[in-house]
């Protein structure tokens, strides 16, 4: 049933689709303890709940099981599936053991409904880097080819990218995201295509294109970035961003026609940023305050962007106070425009 009163109805002209990111899933182990312990010493802490992540991902893979057997049809993560690379040190066999554990309570909790994954900074492991992830959440594809680190859902009248933003770094050093020359020939024929058949695209990918933390007196709705969230001092950095994003943003610039919203993980805040009018959206971490996902809804003529909070209060209470620094829960938390739930009109 629904719940939500500013939804619609389910017919057969909506597709909802169910969006989670930044899940950084790490099954119990003496490593995983010992940087909880490390991190919980630290005098500036972040609200992420690593050592609780088991839980997290049970109680969200049982609400994606609910949201699919009553309207959804899949959904996409937008990369950190795990806690590889980075400030963790995960041992490189428990990342590949995290990425077949993540799998197969996927495949248990949603049998064949379908998880499409994008590649995040953290699911890097060994060399080839996308070698374990490949195997386990790109879908089979145990090289870094293609068809297994970036791909185009075609969803009746919509076209989903989903994107490699570690297109070619091996290693994760600063978080910096990148996409490669094949990709972005393949992303401007993706949009090519879809100009060419009619079609709107939806542009999804782990790291931003856009500063999501660009200063208040940068507000303005088209041409350069715009920040709609806390007025706050710079909270993210090049090391957010994709490295090479002034190139993904020419392509982009060939086809806003038909691009109507781009999503992105990453940064563990819901922000809001315009570019050349088209919305692009920052996902909080389903791990971290406000401990959510998100769901897309796609008809003909508009789309709504809805957040669902886990029902894990005890939880999202936990986050809340473990984050010291000062007013990054309200970032966290984002804008009020998507507090109430995005809504625009795409004809």
């Amino acid at each position: 049933m629904w719940s939500d009163p500013s939804l619609p109805s389910p017919n057969a002209s909506f597709l909802h689709l169910a969006l989670v990111t930044d899940t950084h899933f790490w099954p119990p182990s003496d490593a995983m303890r010992a940087w909880s312990a490390r991190s919980a010493a630290a005098s500036e802490r972040d609200g992420l709940l690593v050592s609780d992540s088991p839980a997290l991902v049970r109680q969200l893979l049982a609400e994606l099981s609910a949201f699919a057997s009553s309207r959804g049809l899949l959904a996409l993560h937008l990369g950190d599936a795990v806690c590889g690379g980075g400030g963790f040190a995960q041992p490189a066999a428990e990342v590949n053991a995290s990425l077949l554990a993540l799998r197969a309570a996927e495949a248990h909790a949603l049998r064949r409904w379908p998880v499409h994954h994008a590649v995040g900074n953290h699911d890097l492991s060994g060399s080839p880097p996308l070698r374990a992830w490949g195997a386990s959440l790109g879908g089979g594809a145990v090289e870094e080819a293609a068809a297994g680190a970036w791909r185009a859902l075609a969803l009746r009248g919509w076209s989903v990218l989903l994107l490699n933003s570690m297109d070619g770094v091996d290693e994760d050093v600063d978080g910096h995201g990148h996409v490669g020359r094949a990709q972005l020939e393949w992303l401007e024929a993706q949009l090519r295509g879809a100009r060419g058949a009619g079609r709107r695209v939806v542009l999804a990918m782990h790291h931003p294109l856009l500063d999501p933390a660009a200063p208040p007196a940068r507000r303005r709705r088209g041409g350069a970035a715009a920040y709609l969230g806390p007025a706050a001092e710079a909270w993210a950095g090049p090391g957010d961003l994709v490295d090479n994003r002034e190139e993904v943003l020419a392509v982009l610039a060939r086809h806003t026609g038909v691009l109507r919203l781009a999503l992105h993980g990453h940064v563990h805040a819901n922000t809001l940023t315009w570019w050349r009018g088209v919305p692009f959206v920052t996902l909080a971490s389903t791990s971290e305050f406000p401990l959510e996902w998100h769901e897309l809804v796609l008809a003909d003529c508009e789309l709504r962007l809805v957040r669902h909070a886990l029902d894990l209060p005890a939880l999202r209470h936990k986050s809340y106070a473990q984050d010291t620094r000062a007013g990054r829960n309200a970032i966290k938390q984002g804008p009020a425009s998507l507090a109430q739930g995005l809504r625009l009109d795409v004809c």
